[in-house]
């Protein structure tokens, strides 16, 4: 990789990160492939913008009901030339 596009992807990456960007930088190892998100931060962000939500109860049946639904789909997905269409 040249270091003109080195710097610029670190630029980006810098700017994505500062408060005017909004965004967090997470570790690679709590990202789960199998249903293309991080658990850990979908709970933090949950919990940060629906305290109420949250604290009753239904936001974490919410989260459980939709890491399922990923599972559910990835499975099939994972099965789908076993399928006669």
């Amino acid at each position: 990789m040249e270091e003109n596009e080195k710097r610029f992807e670190q630029d980006i990456e810098s700017y994505l990160l500062s408060e005017d960007g909004g965004y967090v930088k997470g570790n690679p190892q709590d990202f789960n492939r199998e249903c293309a998100l991080n658990r850990k931060d979908l709970f933090t962000f949950i919990q940060d913008s629906q305290k109420n939500e949250w604290e009753s109860g239904l936001s974490i049946l919410f989260c459980t009901i939709f890491i399922r639904t990923l599972f559910y789909i990835q499975l099939v997905l994972n099965n789908l030339e076993n399928y006669v269409f």
